[in-house]
């Protein structure tokens, strides 16, 4: 039973893992393009902030649940 938790688990880790890279990918991807925006409209700064929240939660998690991308 200890074996089938530890790859479940295992396979959770390593899909918050790919979430996290995702989310913090397109964040980035949505602050390259507001920086270069003349004149940044209300709605990408919001979704620019909501794209920075996703990823710093997710990233929370990560460190919460002690997982290491070098494991994957």
């Amino acid at each position: 039973m200890k074996g089938k938790r530890k790859k479940i688990r295992k396979l959770a880790d390593r899909e918050l893992l790919d979430a996290t890279f995702a989310a913090e990918m397109e964040w980035r991807r949505l602050r390259h393009i507001v920086d270069h925006m003349v004149e940044p409209t209300i709605e990408s700064r919001l979704q620019l902030k909501l794209a920075e929240a996703k990823s710093l939660f997710l990233l929370k998690e990560v460190k919460h649940r002690h997982i290491s991308a070098l494991r994957y």
